[in-house]
């Protein structure tokens, strides 16, 4: 059972915001939709799971997966 509150997904940068955490429309994967508020590029934000993750990447607005991939640190 869950306590009175819960974090799935944290970002741990104030200018960068978990804006939803969904499921794929095309496949088994999660997508975490995050925006930067402060109006420039973060280089070193990190965004922190309550589970273990396997990998992730980037994607477009259409969940197109990029080519960059994202460092994935388990702590």
């Amino acid at each position: 059972m869950l306590g009175k509150s819960f974090t799935f997904v944290d970002s741990d940068n104030k200018d960068v915001v978990i804006k939803a955490l969904k499921k794929a429309e095309l496949s088994d994967e999660y997508v975490v939709r995050v925006y930067e508020t402060g109006g420039k590029m973060k280089q070193n934000a990190g965004i922190s799971f309550a589970g273990e993750i396997v990998s992730a990447c980037e994607a477009d607005g259409t969940e197109k997966k990029l080519v960059r991939q994202i460092s994935v640190v388990i702590n």
